[in-house]
């Protein structure tokens, strides 16, 4: 079987994704293909817009990754934000040019079944080829439309990475879809036992990812001032609330803490290990309350206790080492103190078992394989 994975952003080396992850479990056992492109998120607007045509004229590339034949392609990106009549001629044009290109990987490449999850960027109707549209986050306003309506509608099969997105396919489009939440390489973990980094002789709170406008830096850093004198915080990864919170840190007089910025997601479970408490402070909209964060999985993986804001997704996962809190700086002051000594569990290694991506692949196999 030959099938193309689509995702919603193209490959990183800094951050493992819920499309990458699932291709390569697919790949074990059929000929994948994993769609991806160039992106230019710094610099001036005007070398924004001379990347993005220069994108469109680039020819398609292709490398070995793993067991996945990645597909470097040429696209335009259609996301305007004005709703005038010239940006719909543009933005109608643009979705044309990428179908085009789509059009061709799947000729050219005889693919016989398609997973996809970009909202925009890569429509698969219309292309003879049974697809699975793979809902892995709820719009920022809650609301499904435009493009991404419309491949749930005409996709053979619905995936979604969470109950709350699941009952919101089913309240808004009246379609069923199968639960496949994310997951975490349990290998990954159990082989990096011993290879922690450990940097201080104080407790460690580690907040690893992308530190987006979602993610409460700030919040975090305003907690973090009540325990100064007795944490250290790692904050790990990249995002567009890191200068902000670098900002804060050094004029407010925070103490300890220690921003470690993009790390390779072949080496970020090293930090992962070398932390005692892993935290998710993100503020809480419909957006957030509707994700599965990858994050809670790996912490629970490297056997830390997890204290992460009351989202409502969050409050159906079943783990022990979890505990949720509202957005209250003092109450998380309290609460990782009730936290800082307890103790892991060796029973609690089962509970997450279930989101291994090996399982979570074998279930998305046997719904492509049904399809073909």
């Amino acid at each position: 079987m030959k099938v193309l994975f689509i995702p919603d952003s193209p490959l990183s080396q800094y951050v493992r994704t819920r499309g990458e992850e699932l291709a390569r479990q697919i790949a074990r056992k059929h000929e994948v293909y994993f769609l991806s492109w160039g992106r230019k998120d710094v610099g001036n607007l005007l070398s924004k817009i001379s990347f993005r045509i220069q994108r469109r004229f680039t020819s398609k590339t292709e490398c070995q990754y793993d067991k996945l034949t990645v597909v470097n392609s040429p696209h335009s990106d259609f996301e305007v934000a004005s709703l005038s009549m010239v940006s719909r001629v543009i933005g109608n044009r643009n979705r044309s040019f990428n179908k085009k290109i789509l059009r061709g990987i799947v000729r050219d490449k005889k693919i016989e079944v398609i997973v996809n999850q970009s909202r925009r960027m890569w429509d698969c109707t219309n292309l003879d080829v049974p697809f699975v549209y793979d809902v892995a986050d709820l719009p920022y306003d809650g609301m499904f439309k435009g493009s991404m309506k419309n491949q749930m509608i005409h996709a053979n099969n619905l995936m979604c990475i969470s109950n709350y997105i699941q009952r919101e396919i089913q309240k808004q489009l009246n379609l069923k879809s199968t639960l496949i939440p994310n997951g975490v390489d349990l290998n990954e973990f159990r082989e990096a036992e011993g290879c922690e980094l450990k940097t201080s002789s104080r407790k460690i709170v580690g907040f690893i990812g992308n530190h987006g406008w979602w993610s409460g830096l700030s919040f975090l850093l305003d907690f973090f001032k009540l325990v100064q004198n007795e944490f250290e915080l790692w904050i790990v990864g990249d995002g567009s609330e890191l200068p902000n919170a670098m900002k804060k840190v050094e004029k407010e007089g925070i103490k300890k803490v220690k921003f470690y910025g993009a790390v390779s997601k072949d080496d970020v479970v090293k930090y992962f290990r070398g932390i005692d408490i892993g935290v998710l402070p993100f503020k809480k909209t419909i957006f957030t309350d509707a994700a599965f964060p990858i994050k809670v999985l790996e912490y629970t993986a490297a056997k830390k206790f997890v204290l992460a804001t009351d989202l409502e997704e969050l409050k159906t996962l079943r783990l022990a080492n979890l505990v949720l809190r509202a957005s209250n700086e003092k109450l998380w002051a309290e609460t990782i103190h009730e936290i800082e000594n307890k103790k892991w569990n060796p029973e609690w290694n089962k509970e997450i078992e279930g989101y291994d991506w090996n399982v979570l692949g074998e279930r998305v196999l046997t719904l492509l394989e049904e399809m073909t």
